[in-house]
């Protein structure tokens, strides 16, 4: 619930939550806040970035305006440890969804070590160029009876130069 998600936000004051909206949350959790604990941080309709000593955190709300341009104009530092976060459904990908698509080809080059991905109720990973990688961690538990296999999340440990990611089951 709602209430219980707030509270551990509160109760957590020394991590930042990074919040990327998706198709299922429109005037869900966040609309409804009566404040917003300062620990809480929001990805924008542009690339928002979040610094983290070396590690730089980036995301953008797809919409029918910015799904093109967001190619264009994502900006990771070369020599960094670059996570980019994003909400849609890869090129290609079969679903009967209405989210923004996301060209992995045109994310080719961009300095990014690791697309977390959202949308996709089910794990799966693949590789974005020489340099980077991406994954769907799925979602914690099946939605429905037509959602089986393993669900859980992605951690990411960061390591000297290296950001390693293993699927952790729920």
């Amino acid at each position: 619930s709602k209430g219980r998600v707030l509270y551990a936000i509160e109760n957590a004051p020394q991590i930042d939550f990074l919040y990327l909206s998706g198709n299922h949350d429109e005037d869900g959790f966040v609309s409804t806040l009566e404040y917003v604990p300062e620990n809480l941080k929001f990805f924008g309709n542009e690339w928002t970035y979040f610094v983290y000593d070396r590690v730089t955190i980036a995301g953008v709300i797809l919409n029918e305006n910015n799904t093109d341009s967001i190619y264009d104009t994502v900006n990771f530092p070369e020599n960094g440890l670059n996570i980019a976060v994003l909400h849609g459904q890869i090129a290609g990908y079969k679903t009967n969804s209405q989210a923004g698509t996301i060209s992995i080809p045109r994310l080719k080059g961009r300095n990014i070590d690791y697309l977390a991905l959202g949308h996709i109720h089910s794990c799966s990973e693949g590789v974005i160029d020489s340099r980077g990688t991406y994954a769907y961690s799925g979602c914690l538990e099946g939605r429905g009876f037509d959602e089986t296999g393993d669900k859980g999340f992605v951690f990411l440990n960061v390591e000297g130069n290296k950001i390693s990611k293993q699927f952790v089951k729920f």
